[in-house]
């Protein structure tokens, strides 16, 4: 990730009790949720997030596709999974999720087909 200039947030919270994933930062490091996160979360929170159980990775089933979704607000995302799920619902209410599917037969570069996604989209 150093190599690539990534950088790791989280969402400033506290740190939880028990040995499970820590899903928060603390002081120094969370930054705050948008209010367009927030209401994205509440909206896919009952379909999607409550009551999951938990995989080997430590998060639950849609925990990951939840957070990718939810950048998909303000970034836009990648994919090759349209099921339905976070992504689909970003997608259909403003997100900026990209289809890769038929990126490999479209012939276009990776920049040209986000260029033409925009343009469509």
């Amino acid at each position: 990730m150093a190599d690539s200039a990534i950088d790791v947030t989280a969402l400033f919270g506290f740190a939880r009790q028990d040995c499970g994933p820590q899903r928060l930062g603390g002081f120094g490091f969370g930054t705050f949720q948008s209010e367009d996160a927030r209401g994205f979360y509440a909206a896919i929170r009952e379909p999607y997030l409550l009551n999951r159980s938990a995989r080997k990775s430590g998060l639950t089933s849609n925990e990951g596709d939840a957070a990718v979704a939810a950048a998909s607000l303000s970034s836009v995302v990648l994919t090759l999974d349209m099921k339905p799920g976070p992504l689909r619902t970003a997608l259909d209410h403003g997100g900026k999720v990209l289809d890769m599917t038929p990126f490999e037969r479209s012939g276009l570069s990776l920049a040209d087909y986000i260029v033409r996604y925009h343009e469509d989209g």
